[in-house]
């Protein structure tokens, strides 16, 4: 240790970076060295005879790859050439120029967060939001909080705490991550009460198992999955007349929520959130990331009195969000909001008519021209073509590709996608797997597929701009000496 801290090169690091951190780098490094010494693997044996400097350079190096890490953030951008909008892993929805920028004022500031400007007296943060959503939606009150899973947990811990909640059988849905509904149920305090069999389930079968002991009924939107053939599920507005007449509350989980009309653009039917709640809920919640294509939020829209119990109970202080949060979903919201039609002036229904917002990244990727994607898609092929010849041959191909994110599980969506298939006259062809692993390793990092022994870029989720960066990586790849495959 202390002939490495007289080291040249470390004394320089020294000078840049705490003591401390450069000591747990050398130590760690050393502990590493002397564990291969000790337990060669056998491609390594040949290190057990090195010499003190060669060792003193080996650890060197290694401080050094440590602390250069250790000074990279980890989380940054990537190009996701993968084709999912949605992709759960790289972060779901990419956020609108707007929202971004007001993230970034709210995070650099101080910022009335919870103060009434007007008379000075404290306030409430789901202000900023509230309004916004009843004037979208129709829904009484609203309540944001920081997923949709926290959102549903509230709900539950505060009107079925210690009593039933009834579910189909075909509703127990698990989401990524092996994250059950029974499982936040159960955190909850509230007991399931299942319902119905997998594919079939009546309104006799909710109304047969409602007791004393019911607080709510629930449904489930199913998401990440469909069903199809012999199948029967109750309609909203049945499950909303049952729960009427029987005095129990009907909370509805509408999963990824639409604030447009997904059919009307040639998609699947997703759950309309305005007609969610005129059908009769008591609660609806949804998530804030996906096809609203906000930043991570969980939203809660229904009767004023329930929304109010949920923000008197001490968990909801748990699960609220910050300023960033509101800062980036209150301007999302009103990107829905300037896009609505025909709403009389101070009527207090949502709009009759929501149009798309194209401003919103994940609402243009959906509904984009197809051949504006196969435009991108032939732009970066024509140029890859002459970066990579020698290594690969380069084609353009119509696909589809799916949403991401358990939403629209069975939409097609069309795209086009850059095919790298490895040149078979070469000695040594190149391997696909080692390839797409040096381009999720590269500043910045692409992340796409591999399909049929061949590479693929999928240019629904390459943004313009993003394609001169996408050359520039890969030829950059591929100049590296030695380039072994």
């Amino acid at each position: 240790m202390t002939e490495l801290l007289k080291n040249r090169e470390i004394e320089k690091i020294l000078g840049q970076l705490p003591r401390r951190l450069v000591v747990d780098a050398i130590r760690e490094a050393l502990e590493q060295y002397r564990s291969v010494l000790l337990n060669p693997p056998h491609s390594a044996s040949k290190r057990v005879s090195d010499t003190a400097a060669a060792i003193r350079d080996a650890v060197v190096e290694q401080v050094k790859e440590s602390l250069r890490r250790f000074q990279t953030p980890s989380i940054h951008p990537v190009i996701n050439a993968t084709g999912i909008p949605l992709h759960t892993n790289l972060g779901r929805a990419p956020l609108s120029d707007q929202a971004a920028a007001a993230m970034y004022e709210a995070a650099r500031n101080y910022v009335n967060l919870e103060l009434d400007l007007k008379t000075g007296t404290r306030g409430s943060r789901q202000v900023h939001l509230s309004e916004l959503l009843r004037k979208l939606t129709g829904a009484e009150d609203a309540l944001v909080v920081n997923n949709n899973a926290a959102a549903v947990l509230l709900c539950l811990n505060t009107l079925a705490d210690g009593r039933e909640v009834i579910v189909s059988r075909g509703e127990l849905v698990e989401i990524g991550g092996s994250f059950r509904l029974p499982d936040i149920m159960k955190k909850s305090g509230a007991t399931l009460v299942e319902v119905g069999t997998t594919n079939r389930t009546y309104v006799r079968d909710y109304a047969d198992a409602i007791t004393d002991r019911t607080a709510l009924i629930l449904r489930v939107h199913p998401s990440n999955y469909a069903q199809k053939g012999y199948i029967h599920r109750v309609s909203l507005r049945e499950l909303a007349e049952l729960a009427r007449e029987r005095g129990v509350t009907l909370l509805n989980d509408a999963g990824s929520g639409a604030l447009f009309r997904t059919e009307e653009h040639g998609l699947p039917t997703e759950p309309f959130i305005p007609d969610e709640v005129s059908a009769g809920s008591d609660l609806v919640t949804f998530s804030g990331d996906k096809l609203l294509g906000g930043p991570q939020a969980g939203i809660i829209l229904g009767r004023r009195d329930l929304i109010l119990e949920m923000k008197r109970n001490p968990l909801y202080r748990a699960v609220r969000v910050d300023k960033v949060i509101i800062a980036g979903l209150e301007a999302t919201l009103r990107a829905y909001l300037l896009c609505c039609e025909g709403t009389p002036q101070g009527s207090p229904s949502p709009p009759s008519r929501h149009e798309a917002p194209l401003g919103i990244p994940i609402v243009r990727m959906l509904l984009e021209n197809p051949a504006d994607v196969r435009s991108r898609a032939e732009v970066l092929a024509a140029t890859l073509a002459d970066v990579v010849e020698g290594w690969f041959t380069v084609s353009v191909e119509d696909s589809t590709t799916e949403v991401g994110g358990g939403s629209l599980p069975l939409a097609e969506i069309p795209t086009s996608v850059v095919r790298l298939s490895p040149r078979t006259d070469r000695p040594a062809p190149v391997s696909v797997n080692r390839f797409s692993s040096l381009l999720r390793n590269a500043t910045p990092p692409i992340i796409g597929r591999i399909l049929q022994e061949s590479v693929i870029l999928d240019a629904k989720t390459i943004r313009e701009d993003q394609i001169p960066i996408t050359i520039e990586t890969i030829k950059s790849i591929l100049a590296k000496e030695p380039f072994a495959f």
